[in-house]
């Protein structure tokens, strides 16, 4: 075969491989939602987003965790604790998924989103034990603890109810709290909530349609 028609057919078949890539890629990625497709995912997204007051907890690795900690990033942030039977097991599983999920077929997003665990059970779950518990479903999990006191008050802000113990009356002591995923945007701001059930396709598409907005409305403002 002589060299420029080699060259020819060898930049053709490049061609059809980047445009099959990129088609099967916007195949795979849904389209952004509005806000009526968002509510009946679960999702309810601010008019405007919501700031709160400073905090000062500490991460699993023992890192100051401040107000500033969010920003840069999307936050996925769940309230939880580590002796919680079966709702937080579950949502940590189904964000590892997610986590995967996000690498897989929104690559650019993948990199640009945090996942936080702060515990509503500080008397048990030390920097100690959120070490110990959560690489079993990633190492890029933040666990975060702190005094009760501290956790209540951004958990209010946050609209996040939950029932804390001071003083328990038994080892074995449950903590009734929401099961709700939040979302804070990469200014640091409370950004919006999904609710359960908390399905990994589902967060993914979510996120990417916030993500899209959030991009359209620091481009024109």
């Amino acid at each position: 075969m002589p060299k420029g028609i080699k060259l020819t057919v060898t930049g053709l078949i490049i061609f059809v491989a980047l445009t099959l890539g990129l088609f099967v890629n916007r195949m795979m990625t849904p389209a952004p939602l509005d806000r009526d497709q968002l509510r009946l995912q679960g999702a309810y997204i601010f008019d405007t987003p919501r700031s709160f007051d400073n905090i000062s907890l500490v991460s699993h690795k023992g890192n100051t965790v401040s107000k500033k900690t969010f920003k840069d990033k999307w936050t996925l942030i769940f309230f939880g604790y580590t002796f919680c039977p079966d709702i937080c097991p579950t949502t940590l599983t189904e964000l590892a998924s997610l986590k995967k999920l996000l690498g897989e077929h929104y690559q650019q997003l993948a990199s640009d989103v945090n996942f936080v665990f702060i515990t509503v059970d500080p008397l048990r779950d030390t920097q100690e034990q959120l070490a110990n518990y959560l690489p079993f479903f990633g190492d890029y999990f933040t666990g975060v603890t702190g005094s009760i006191k501290d956790i209540y008050n951004l958990a209010s802000q946050l609209n996040v109810p939950f029932n804390p113990i001071t003083h328990p009356k038994t080892e074995n002591y449950l903590v009734d709290h929401s099961g709700n995923l939040l979302i804070l945007n990469p200014k640091g701001d409370y950004h919006g909530f999904i609710k359960p059930p908390l399905e990994p396709a589902k967060i993914a598409n979510i996120l990417s349609t916030v993500s899209h907005d959030f991009e359209l409305y620091k481009s024109e403002s």
